[in-house]
């Protein structure tokens, strides 16, 4: 019943959204223009008079970037005359500038429909009625035509790929008739309609640029684009936290855009090189190689480090384990789009505490005329720590294929790289296959995305954690914790969806999203270590993860008239999520049956079903209201816990002031994390029993955050971010009598609450050759609540354990015709943080916990400051060569763990060779 309730509740707006709103005297329906039709003059097109007695009505004007719709009512108000139009026909939207005194009406009307597909006439009514103008009406396919050209950077003449290129005019035009270009720069538009065409092509982190070109009927129209590096990007889309396409400008709350153009400038080879420092807030510690590593954004959200994890989608498909970001191929990514804070979680649903990150792949370029092969040949080496003057191998090879026509494009191929043993057996190997396609026909767009990957991690005992052991500085030691356990581990990672848009017109859009992501783990022994003749035992632990999901959305857009705009985004998901692991740590083999007493099997099965509603609302380009509403059900909550509800409410304003925009946002949200399956149930065991919980309630993150983002031109920008947060109901284990003395006794509870407050700062600036940016983020995290029955280390007052106190990125790049430069700084601050390798000893029980408690190993991490030198110089169109230095004064500092070796100096040299 209260499944029911809610949904009607949150379907109700739909239908009242989708309800056709009565004639005005702004806007009319698609049927004809009867009322005007009585005596009107031919529509002139910007080429005859109106009526006759509209030539002696004279308007002043000075328009500075407002909308069409801003501009009619400005004439409509000057002249007193009635202003009729359908919002189906008139690009409301499309802005214009035009200044002039005492300009007759016709002449004023002209200026303000330019490049618009729009017409005007006057009627003897004196009613300024706005139609469709007859060249922009679409023509016959055999009037039509191919715009093709190619995309490059203005300081550097190189070419752009992933640079969104389109032809203006309606929404269902536009989604039709749009591309993005390919590796090489460039791009081709066919099926355009004959005549003057407006072409925009679009990048974040350059100026877009608009263009007219003349399509004649059957012939190729060239039309090259050439884009400014700009640090405004008010104007450019993004998808994340609104669903559709929406304006930066819109936005209240911050989000980062990391695009293939900069992934390759950097020479990036992991994504996590990505989150330390150069997003605000957003931290991914550095473990070396390791396969797995937790991200942190905006302070501690978890008791445990393995959840705090931030949210993560494949093209709009979610990831099963987020902390599996290193198995990404950077390659393959178009861009990345990160949402801090608990604001995501209205549209995206349960675990999107700290945000969301969005990562979309490369999906080729529509129109081209051939394919494309990419191949990338690279090597280097990697130093050690232990042993001098040694250097290990580095590889890193990939081969992808780009192509399309009319109606599809696609982007495949294959990516191996392999680092050898920079420490004594330990070594890496990934091998990756992906495959990317897009269909588009009419107002239909299929998305297909496939991708899979596999990779060995070989390790042993760190030879600097063996010494710290052998110092007796743990206490009393065994030989085996000296001698390398000749482990290995298999990570796989597969991901396959589908995704669906659909324009039923132009004010409204469907999607549909089913897809699945699947990883797993095998962590093996292959060999005994024989620290006596009996030593001869191996082990195996397997872990199998799959996550399914289904989302449908669908959203409505409204011209309520030229100075109000608003979309209502309402939507229904599901995930289902089933991961099984096998544990044999002590067994005479590893295949057949297992001579094994002690193996574990464990089997986790959850699901998830939100419903929700989401509404903005834009006043004269300058001021936008979001409000949002999700409703969660999930199995594990208590079962009197009912629905979550999770609302989202935010304001953006954006002014010019002189040479300055100005805008301002603040936004509040909140996210909630479900318990894990099984915790409030009841579970007994030969070593314990689990007590029932019914009334375990999920773990929820609320808070908002505020800000100014100044930019000055396209040149300088500074953006300062606060927030404020404090995720409450943190689950823990709560110590309960003992009923059997051998029985250790517990249950699930909330128990505690976090407060997360912080600074972040962003700045880019661009002179000439040279650009410069920055960010910088403080914060403290401290627990503000601990219930009676907490038993583990933290105390009200104390920071929280693995959350560093500050972090922050710098780089400069010089970018100069075909070549480039690039030096980058990342800083990670202090960390209290276990010492997983004195842990790690303490678990295996030779340790007393009453003399040696988990909180007699925890460390302070040093800061650790890390840099990067990257470069690359095109031999020739087809011909590129790059460098990348990583960990450039070989420095070994670690922020996370202490029981795996960190990764030296890291140097790779390669061939990029297109064609």
């Amino acid at each position: 019943m209260r499944r029911f309730i809610v949904a009607t509740i949150l379907l109700v707006p739909s239908v009242i959204g989708a309800t056709p709103s009565p004639l005005s005297a702004h806007q009319i329906s698609d049927a004809p223009l009867s009322r005007a039709a009585a005596g009107p003059r031919p529509v002139t097109n910007g080429q005859g008079k109106g009526h006759a007695e509209s030539g002696a009505l004279k308007v002043t004007l000075d328009l500075q970037n407002v909308t069409v719709g801003e501009a009619l009512d400005e004439i409509a108000r000057q002249t007193g005359m009635s202003l009729l139009y359908s919002r189906d026909l008139v690009r409301l939207s499309h802005r214009v500038s035009f200044r002039a005194r005492n300009a007759a009406i016709d002449d004023a009307l002209r200026a303000v429909l330019k490049n618009t597909g729009n017409a005007f006439r006057i009627s003897r009514n004196n009613e300024i009625i706005v139609t469709v103008a007859p060249a922009a009406i679409s023509p016959p396919a055999s009037q039509e035509g191919t715009i093709s050209g190619r995309v490059t950077d203005a300081r550097s003449g190189g070419p752009l790929p992933g640079v969104t290129v389109q032809i203006e005019g309606s929404s269902a035009l536009v989604k039709r008739l749009r591309t993005t270009s390919a590796e090489d720069g460039r791009y081709s538009l066919r099926d355009v309609p004959a005549g003057t065409q407006a072409v925009t092509a679009r990048l974040i982190g350059f100026s877009r640029a608009t263009r007219s070109v003349s399509v004649v009927a059957g012939e190729t129209a060239t039309l090259d684009l050439s884009l400014e590096a700009s640090t405004n990007v008010l104007d450019e889309v993004v998808v994340t936290g609104t669903i559709v396409e929406v304006p930066v400008r819109e936005l209240p709350n911050p989000i980062s855009v990391i695009t293939a153009a900069e992934i390759e400038q950097r020479g990036i080879t992991q994504v996590m090189q990505l989150l330390r420092g150069q997003v605000p807030s957003v931290i991914a510690p550095d473990a070396g190689q390791l396969e797995a590593t937790p991200v942190y954004i905006r302070g501690g959200a978890s008791f445990t480090v393995g959840e705090n994890r931030i949210k993560v989608y494949i093209d709009n498909v979610e990831i099963a384990d987020p902390n599996l970001l290193t198995n990404i191929d950077p390659k393959i990514i178009e861009h990345i789009e990160i949402l801090r804070g608990p604001q995501a979680s209205t549209l995206y649903g349960a675990a999107a505490l700290g945000g969301v990150m969005q990562i979309f792949t490369k999906k080729g370029s529509m129109g081209m005329t051939r394919p494309q092969v990419q191949l990338q040949l690279s090597g280097g080496s990697v130093e050690s720590n232990v042993l001098p003057d040694y250097y290990a191998p580095r590889y890193d090879h990939s081969v992808s294929i780009q192509g399309g026509s009319d109606k599809l494009s696609y982007n495949t191929g294959a990516s191996y790289t392999y680092t050898g043993p920079w420490q004594p057996y330990y070594s890496t190997k990934n091998v990756g296959y992906f495959g990317g396609l897009r269909f588009r026909e009419g107002g239909l767009t299929a998305d297909v995305t496939l991708r899979f990957n596999n990779r060995r991690w070989t390790g042993g005992r760190d030879p600097v954690a063996a010494e710290r052991i052998a110092s007796g500085q743990y206490g009393p030691f065994s030989p085996s914790e000296l001698t390398p356990d000749n482990t290995f581990v298999l990570t796989g990672q597969n991901t396959i969806g589908l995704r669906l848009e659909y324009s039923a017109r132009d004010w409204w859009q469907h999607s549909l999203t089913l897809g699945q992501d699947r990883s797993g783990s095998e962590q093996v022994r292959e060999k005994p270590q024989l620290l006596a003749p009996s030593d001869t035992l191996l082990r195996l632990v397997n872990t199998q993860t799959t996550r399914t999901s289904l989302a449908y959305n669908t959203t409505l857009t409204h011209q309520l008239s030229s100075r109000f705009h608003s979309a209502l985004t309402l939507g229904y998901d599901r995930w289902h999520y089933l991961s099984g692991s096998f544990n044999a740590p002590s067994t005479p083999n590893l295949e057949g049956t297992l001579g094994n007493t002690n193996a574990q099997l464990i089997r986790t099965d959850d699901d998830n079903s939100g419903f929700f509603g989401q509404w903005r609302l834009g006043v004269a380009n300058a001021v936008f209201l979001t409000l949002g509403l999700r409703a969660d059900d999930n199995p594990n909550f208590g079962d009197d816990y009912g629905f979550n509800f999770a609302p989202r409410y935010g304001l953006a304003v954006v002014r010019d002031v002189g040479g300055v925009t100005v805008k301002a946002r603040a936004s509040y949200g909140s996210a909630f994390r479900p318990p894990l399956p099984g915790r409030k149930e009841y579970v007994e065991t030969f070593s314990f029993i689990q007590i029932p919980n019914p009334d375990l309630g999920p773990e929820s993150n609320r808070g908002g955050d505020g800000g100014v983002d100044l930019y000055f031109g396209r040149r300088a920008s500074v953006q300062v971010t606060y927030y404020d947060q404090v995720v409450e109901g943190l689950i823990a284990q709560s110590e309960r009598p003992r009923i059997i003395p051998t029985q250790f006794a517990f249950t699930w509870e909330n128990l505690g609450d976090v407060s997360n407050k912080g600074i972040e700062l962003e700045g880019r600036f661009i002179a000439g050759p040279l650009s410069f940016s920055a960010t910088f983020s403080k914060g403290t995290s401290r627990v503000l609540r601990l219930a009676k029955g907490y038993t583990g280390a933290l105390q009200p007052g104390q920071p929280m354990f693995g959350v560093a106190r500050s972090s922050g990125g710098g780089s400069v790049t010089y970018q100069a015709r075909s070549t480039s430069v690039r030096l980058d700084v990342t800083s990670v601050g202090s960390v209290r943080a276990f010492d997983f390798l004195a842990n790690s000893i303490r678990s295996r029980d030779r340790l007393d916990p009453q003399n040696f408690p988990s909180t007699a190993f925890n460390l302070n991490y040093p800061p650790a400051n890390k840099y990067h030198l990257s470069a690359g110089h095109d031999l020739s169109s087809r011909f590129h060569v790059f460098g990348r230095v990583d960990n450039l004064f070989n420095s070994f500092d670690s922020d996370l763990r202490t029981d795996f070796p960190t990764i030296g100096r890291l140097a790779t040299f390669g061939l990029r060779m297109s064609r």
